[in-house]
């Protein structure tokens, strides 16, 4: 049974045997580091992929945040607008209701002297909130309640120049109900809330908000 024995140390003396374990010798740390080579760079490629997907995930909440932050500045503007808007309109109420400007003083009722302060400061924000026609068209308004204001005290009759002051006060009163049909007609799409024709971000979630953060965003 173990006639062969006597053949593999022969064999072995020759030279054969040594030369073969010696190739094993060599080749077992060999494989080994191509195995570990493999490994880590199979560690190294998935590490990447996941950074890449992190850096891809990233890039969106960004923009998701930086659409958020756009929307909330368009929001504050339009607030800003909006509140000229609104004491343009209680001003332009007040004159149709009253068939005259709101005044100042003694003789303001409650309330009125609000009125024309508000609106006088809205108008000279206007300037830096909407293109100038809006504040032109404003400014006219305002000229023109001035000139209601002194025809409506003098309105008892034709004057020396020979002026019909209640036809005049008229006039504009017609003008300021023109005007009243459509007051948002004044500041035209300024006063439209819109972020173009994109939709609004999605609503970014927990997760999402401290991973931006977590890389430094």
């Amino acid at each position: 049974m173990f006639d062969f024995l006597p053949k593999l140390w022969t064999y072995t003396d020759e030279g054969g045997m040594a030369t073969l374990w010696a190739a094993v010798i060599t080749a077992v740390p060999a494989l080994f580091a191509i195995f570990f080579a493999y490994r880590v760079g199979r560690r190294q490629i998935d590490i990447q992929g996941k950074q890449s997907d992190i850096m891809e995930k990233q890039s969106v909440i960004a923009e998701r945040v930086a659409g958020i932050e756009e929307m909330k500045l368009k929001r504050e503007l339009f607030d800003d607008r909006f509140d000229v808007y609104h004491a343009t309109r209680e001003w332009i109420r007040f004159i149709i209701g009253e068939s005259r400007p709101p005044r100042v003083g003694p003789h303001a009722v409650e309330g009125e002297e609000q009125i024309i302060k508000t609106f006088l400061a809205e108008w000279d924000r206007s300037r830096f909130l909407f293109a100038p026609s809006v504040h032109k068209e404003l400014r006219r308004l305002l000229t023109l309640s001035h000139q209601l204001h002194y025809h409506w005290k003098m309105r008892k009759g034709v004057d020396a120049s020979g002026i019909d002051h209640a036809d005049k006060e008229e006039q504009i009163l017609a003008e300021f109900y023109l005007v009243s049909e459509d007051i948002s007609a004044i500041f035209g799409d300024d006063l439209v809330l819109a972020r173009s024709n994109e939709p609004l971000p999605d609503d970014i979630t927990d997760e999402d908000d401290e991973l931006f953060h977590a890389e430094g965003g």
